[in-house]
């Protein structure tokens, strides 16, 4: 088990890094009862273009084929895997002890496929 500590309104950066082989595969990250997602939020790097430049339309470097945010899980559709790391942002909310349901991969098609990931502690102050 892992705890982290945070403050209230903290802005957060989650990395799901992941690799190996497989097609239709679904990656569920549960988000924990203190996080809201930032579905449009796009981290600006030094190789970040503003809306005024060429590279505005570009899809980011997306890899996978689709990301579903609903209020306790994002979730995220691969085609086709191809090892890397999907990201999202999201802000703590509120205060108190939470416990985050572990990531579930599994394939669309066959229920024998999966993998899950450690249970972590949140301690927001």
């Amino acid at each position: 088990m892992i705890i982290l500590k945070f403050k209230k309104a903290t802005f957060l950066k989650t990395q799901i890094t992941i690799d190996g082989t497989g097609e239709y595969l679904v990656v569920e990250e549960y988000l924990p009862a203190c996080a809201q997602v930032n579905k449009y939020y796009y981290e600006k790097t030094p190789e970040y273009y503003s809306k005024f430049s060429y590279r505005w339309y570009e899809d980011n470097n997306i890899w996978y084929s689709y990301r579903d945010v609903k209020k306790d899980r994002v979730a995220f559709f691969i085609r086709y895997l191809t090892p890397g790391k999907l990201t999202y942002y999201w802000r703590v909310t509120s205060s108190g002890k939470y416990i985050k349901k572990p990531t579930y991969v599994y394939n669309m098609y066959y229920e024998d496929t999966y993998a899950i990931s450690h249970i972590d502690t949140f301690v927001i102050k």
